[in-house]
């Protein structure tokens, strides 16, 4: 079970069914006797008005006017028609355009057509009817180097989100899991000091990992915002369009809302001095639940093929299994172990390994559900194997699993030779060590992670239909 987790850990980025252009009109590549009234974009998915961008430029580089975007009807929000307002006569024209699925992920590209020469320009008539639809600008096309959810400053952004879920879910299961284990069990090796010492120093480092991720919250709207719109285009109107148009948005409010109940949930267990988890610690594991969710619903799962709902499910509950292993050990490794090593010589290593001892079945837990949903995640997304090494997605993933081996190995190592040594000090020592290095690699595994989700998989890198011209990916974060 711990190699199956192992080898999926990587699989929620599989979850990417986006929209591209299926077919346009005027087609791409098409040659008109007279200038088109107005254009029509198809996609494969519902495209959200409130983050869709069209753009007409005639050969001398300068933009025709287009009316405001509109659904065309019976098109369950597939079909996309701007009116041509400005004048257009003979010549080549491109159409910049830009979409995003429910989730936000963005995918843009360019089309030609050309109208013949000879052609009759369009009537004043006819543009003025499509001028009763109000002209907005639309958004430039970017000719500089984009910014993206590819770039280095948007993976440090996802990375510090998902090191900050990884601690904060680390806290809820080592105060509620291993703590209140030791606490029902009355075990003696931990005095009630002990836990409650290390109850303090994990709710410390929740405080540490909410403001984290409140923090990368508001960054990673600023980055999605400008990967979608660009510095030109982007203004409140186009944000709010993002965060209240999208299950994207709904992802990165209900982040922001978890934020906020966190941090209450944290002054209401400070405030009963750690007397008490009847209120504080529910609420603060409600609010981790939550937060777990967010990736799926501001990523790639809310709009996967088949049932979104079981997606979205197992994404937030791979999530959580990760936090649960990753981030409880991060606990035990911090909290734990050091409030344990205050006891004297004797009674702090026999507290050690009880402690340990109380971790093991809950990682195995969270080790399970993380190889079961992943494993799900591969039967339901996965369609090539040789796209491991074929594709720079593939090779990501391989080189996740490379690190993760390392993962296992150190597993394996504390397993057969740390175990069995822990109520010695040497034994504690050991731990502390090779702990500290299977902490390490999991950073390693969120880096590659931050990464990996913004690569295009295999079948992203189909062109939607004969459209689809000069099509370019812009993965979500």
């Amino acid at each position: 079970m711990f190699l199956a987790g192992m080898a999926v850990l990587a699989i929620p980025a599989l979850l990417w069914a986006h929209g591209a252009l299926k077919s346009s009109a005027p087609a791409a590549n098409a040659k008109l006797e007279r200038p088109p009234e107005s254009l029509l974009l198809t996609f494969t998915d519902p495209s959200p008005l409130s983050v869709t961008r069209v753009r007409l430029v005639g050969a001398d580089s300068a933009v025709v006017a287009l009316g405001s975007l509109e659904h065309v009807a019976g098109s369950a929000e597939r079909g996309v028609r701007a009116p041509v307002v400005g004048r257009m006569a003979a010549g080549t024209y491109a159409v910049d355009w830009q979409t995003a699925g429910a989730d936000g992920h963005p995918v843009k590209g360019r089309f030609t057509f050309v109208v013949l020469i000879g052609a009759a320009p369009l009537e004043d008539s006819v543009a003025a009817a499509a001028a009763r639809v109000t002209p907005i600008e639309q958004a430039p096309r970017n000719t500089e180097a984009a910014f993206d959810a590819e770039s280095p400053l948007y993976a440090l952004i996802r990375f510090v989100t998902f090191a900050g879920l990884a601690a904060l879910l680390g806290v809820v299961v080592f105060v509620t899991g291993v703590i209140a284990a030791l606490a029902r069990n009355a075990d003696a090796a931990v005095p009630i000091g002990i836990r409650n010492t290390a109850a303090k120093r994990a709710l410390e480092l929740a405080v540490g990992a909410i403001v984290i991720l409140g923090v990368a919250g508001l960054a990673r709207l600023g980055a999605q915002s400008y990967a979608l719109f660009g510095a030109d285009a982007l203004d409140i109107r186009s944000v709010w369009g993002l965060v209240g148009g999208t299950s994207w948005g709904t992802g990165w409010t209900l982040q922001m809302v978890g934020v906020v109940v966190a941090l209450i949930a944290v002054a209401m267990v400070r405030r009963s001095h750690m007397r008490t988890s009847r209120y504080g610690w529910p609420l603060l594991t409600v609010a981790a639940v939550a937060l777990a969710m967010t990736p799926a619903l501001s990523g790639h799962a809310s709009s996967g093929s088949g049932d979104t709902g079981l997606a979205v499910l197992a994404d937030t509950l791979h999530v959580i299994g990760a936090g649960g292993w990753i981030g409880t050990l991060l606990l035990v490794v911090t909290a734990g172990i050091p409030a344990a090593w205050t006891l004297p010589e004797g009674d702090r290593e026999l507290a050690v390994a009880t402690i340990v001892r109380a971790f093991s079945p809950i990682a195995l837990v969270f080790t399970g559900v993380l190889g079961a949903t992943g494993l799900f995640a591969a039967w339901l997304h996965l369609t090539a194997i040789a796209d491991i090494w074929q594709s720079p997605y593939g090779r990501t993933l391989a080189l996740k699993l490379a690190i993760l081996s390392a993962v296992a190995a150190t597993g394996w190592y504390n397993w057969k030779r740390v175990t069995p040594r822990l109520e010695t000090a040497a034994g504690v020592r050991l731990l502390r060590r090779t702990a500290v290095v299977e902490v390490g690699i999991a950073v390693l595994v969120l880096a590659v992670t931050a990464v990996l989700v913004a690569t295009p998989p295999p079948s992203e890198m189909e062109t939607g239909g004969a459209a689809a011209v000069e099509v370019e990916r812009l993965p979500t974060g």
